[in-house]
């Protein structure tokens, strides 16, 4: 269990569409997260499923 405290990076509902109307494209689709000091974290996923955008959205 994480005090909130100790949280150093919080997200929440994190959300990025590219395009418009029909031609729109949810890259990433209400992404939570608390990351703490000393942690070490990875994002897995297959290919084109949002990573690297949601890595640069932090």
């Amino acid at each position: 269990m994480t005090n909130e405290k100790d949280i150093c990076l919080s997200g929440s509902g994190l959300t990025k569409v590219f395009g418009m109307g029909r031609q729109k494209t949810v890259a990433v689709d209400h992404v939570d997260f608390n990351f703490c000091e000393g942690e070490v974290v990875s994002i897995v996923g297959e290919s084109g499923s949002g990573k690297t955008t949601l890595a640069k959205m932090l």
